[in-house]
């Protein structure tokens, strides 16, 4: 569902009229998808797909799931089901 909203042209704020802000809405969806795929697959299924080094998806996880935290809790709630 993220990567569609962030393929559509419609937009919750649309780029047009508010040119930065209208790229975060964009971002932070994709940044919560990431967060729940990340939660709900195991770690040795992560551990094996990830071709950085340990302390790199540590600081890539941290910095998802902060950014994450910035959607709407309803948003948040409405895409983990």
């Amino acid at each position: 569902m993220a990567l569609l909203y962030a393929a559509s042209p419609i937009d919750i704020i649309p780029e047009m009229l508010v040119p930065i802000v209208g790229r975060i809405d964009d971002v932070l969806l994709l940044a919560l998808a990431v967060h729940l795929l990340l939660r709900g697959a195991d770690d040795e299924v992560v551990a094996q797909y990830w071709d950085g080094d340990e302390d790199t998806l540590e600081i890539v996880t941290a910095i998802i799931d902060w950014a994450s935290e910035l959607v709407p809790w309803r948003v948040r709630r409405l895409l983990a089901g």
